[in-house]
């Protein structure tokens, strides 16, 4: 008996299961990663219209020119720039989940390409050997 427990039959079955799971996962790591483009693009528009009317704001007040220190602040702290930097982060998250999945299901391959290997030189093994 091999000092091994290897079951073939499993092994290809992860093998046959294993491209739709990685082809799912990198397809929902393609839309993240457009999710996460348009939350960027989002977050870079508000920012510059909300620093657009802060500033013709103070010009149109007369009230003193305020420092740019002062102007990012409110930009910053404004509610709809604020939440479009959170879904930013939150679409950063998803797309580091997803390459996360995706390099877990590489390894994986890997390792079922060498076990299927030992697999094989195991069985090669036993049929020099004449066991059965």
């Amino acid at each position: 008996m091999s000092r091994f427990n290897i079951n073939g039959e499993e092994i290809r079955r992860e093998i046959m299961e294993l491209p739709g799971h990685y082809g799912a996962a990198v397809e929902e790591l393609a839309q993240a990663r457009v999710v996460r483009a348009n939350a960027e693009q989002r977050y870079k528009v508000l920012r510059i219209a909300v620093e657009s009317e802060i500033r013709m704001f103070y010009k149109n007040t007369g009230d003193k020119k305020p420092t740019e220190d002062a102007i990012k602040l409110e930009v910053l702290t404004d509610s709809k720039v604020a939440a479009a930097q959170e879904a930013l982060h939150e679409a950063d998250k998803r797309v580091t989940l997803l390459e996360a999945t995706r390099d877990a299901y590489s390894v994986k391959r890997d390792m079922l390409v060498s076990l299927a290997a030992l697999q094989r030189a195991e069985l090669e093994t036993l049929r020099l050997s004449g066991v059965r």
